[in-house]
């Protein structure tokens, strides 16, 4: 985790020093706003690795606050709540969060979370490639094409046809680089936990189908008829579509 940089946005200043003084004897970069506006002025100069949001403050603006992080920023988005209801997980998961704790919470839980995320972005590259390589610099990436779509693996962005970007969170970037890479084949939804987050399916835990809903959405994909990513009742999904893959230059 070492140079890792955070930013973690909460009015408890307390809870706010705690976090920072384990996270910085791990090697973070750490920096705080107690508010949504000291937060934008801060990503206005400066971009983040992750960006931890307490949505329960009194600032009422904290909840419309992760869409537009999602919009602005590729940053990992960790909400860190008090709230313990299922709905209000699924609401930030479908504004654009990637994760979601219950306070209080073990924060050894936080720093393996924190790392969990941030390795997705190095998986999603070296899956778009046939090889391995010691350095990420030197992967050579991948520009898939399908259905008026353009996805560039080593950027991690995805353009319609008339060259205008769609924002995708990490996660979504490991689901859409997945499905490409497993065109036309059977993908059940623990396979697709495990690899997007690097750990076993709770029974209960219904993120993926989220997650396959934002990208449906995000892709042009009509949820009640898709076309791109089926549902395979009891199974998981399939993604279909005639994906053609370019392989781009060696990043410098």
């Amino acid at each position: 985790m070492k140079n890792l940089k955070i930013l973690h946005v909460d009015p408890d200043k307390s809870f706010v020093t705690v976090i920072q003084h384990y996270l910085e004897d791990e090697g973070v970069v750490f920096h705080s706003a107690h508010d949504t506006e000291t937060c934008m002025e801060i990503l206005q100069q400066e971009d983040y690795d992750v960006i931890l949001v307490d949505p329960d403050s009194s600032d009422s603006d904290a909840m419309p606050l992760i869409p537009k992080l999602r919009m602005r920023h590729n940053s990992v988005i960790i909400i860190l709540s008090t709230k313990t209801d299922p709905m209000d997980r699924i609401i930030a998961l479908e504004m654009g969060a990637n994760d979601y704790m219950v306070k209080p919470f073990e924060i050894r839980e936080l720093r393996a979370r924190i790392k969990a995320h941030t390795r997705l972005i190095d998986r999603i590259i070296k899956n778009a490639t046939e090889g391995e390589s010691d350095s990420i610099e030197e992967i050579p990436t991948h520009i898939y094409r399908f259905n008026g779509w353009i996805y560039d693996s080593g950027k991690l962005s995805l353009y319609d046809s008339q060259d205008t970007h769609t924002e995708l969170t990490s996660n979504e970037c490991a689901l859409l680089q997945i499905f490409l890479n497993s065109n036309g084949k059977v993908l059940s939804r623990e396979q697709l936990y495990k690899d997007t987050r690097g750990e076993d399916l709770d029974e209960f835990d219904r993120s993926i189908d989220i997650q396959v809903t934002r990208l449906r959405k995000k892709i042009g994909d009509d949820a009640a008829n898709p076309t791109f990513i089926k549902t395979i009742r009891g199974i998981g999904y399939m993604f279909v579509a005639d994906v053609k893959v370019e392989e781009e230059a060696t990043a410098a």
